[in-house]
């Protein structure tokens, strides 16, 4: 299968994406790279997610200036947001927490558009997953507001296996943020998995 390798700037730093024709995926360790995270913790973080360890690929291509093939840790596009949400800014050391944040709220965006205007999609639709502030109580009441607008949008929208999906995320949303801040990686995870759902419907539509 012919694949595309494209090098993205975001911020004056290079992001190694790659498209098969269905799913576009990024190379990680540029991503950590250009935040400041340490990548070999990252790594072990992928591996211990019951999603993203599944869909997790090393691809051996490559890279553009290269003259070898190199063995290429990726993830699709649509979990990148998964993965970045998943590191809380006030846990990380202080002088890369404003390029998290950065990534957090621009670089899917960036990435997606890059290849949608190559494959001429419908652009990516705004994002409902709430950044992550400071205070367990904001996030709770913001992101139980995000999962309701969420669940409203699939209930008018969706329909069939896409639709149960989605109500099914959002109800194990609403009521773990109700129940408080337990799990806040796997909560932000499963919004953005249901969030991708939109985004596949939204360009068929």
């Amino acid at each position: 299968m012919n694949s595309s390798i494209a090098s993205v700037e975001f911020h004056g730093n290079p992001i190694l994406t790659i498209s098969d024709g269905k799913t576009i995926r990024v190379a990680m360790k540029p991503v950590c790279e250009g935040i400041g995270l340490q990548w070999e913790a990252q790594l072990k973080r992928i591996k211990r997610h019951s999603v993203m360890s599944t869909c997790m690929s090393i691809m051996d291509i490559q890279v553009p200036g290269d003259i070898q093939n190199r063995g290429v840790i990726t993830l699709p596009l649509d979990m990148l947001n998964g993965w970045l949400f998943g590191v809380e800014p006030n846990k990380v050391r202080s002088e890369i927490r404003d390029k998290l944040i950065e990534y957090q709220r621009e670089c899917f965006t960036v990435l997606h558009d890059y290849w949608a205007k190559k494959s001429q999609i419908s652009p990516a639709l705004p994002s409902i997953i709430p950044q992550i502030p400071d205070t367990q109580d904001y996030v709770c009441q913001d992101g139980t507001a995000a999962a309701k607008r969420l669940r409203m949008f699939a209930e008018q929208n969706l329909t069939g296996a896409q639709r149960d999906y989605v109500l099914n995320e959002c109800r194990t949303i609403e009521k773990t943020l109700t129940a408080g801040w337990t799990d806040m990686d796997e909560t932000i995870f499963r919004m953005t998995m249901a969030c991708n759902i939109l985004k596949r419907w939204r360009g068929v539509h």
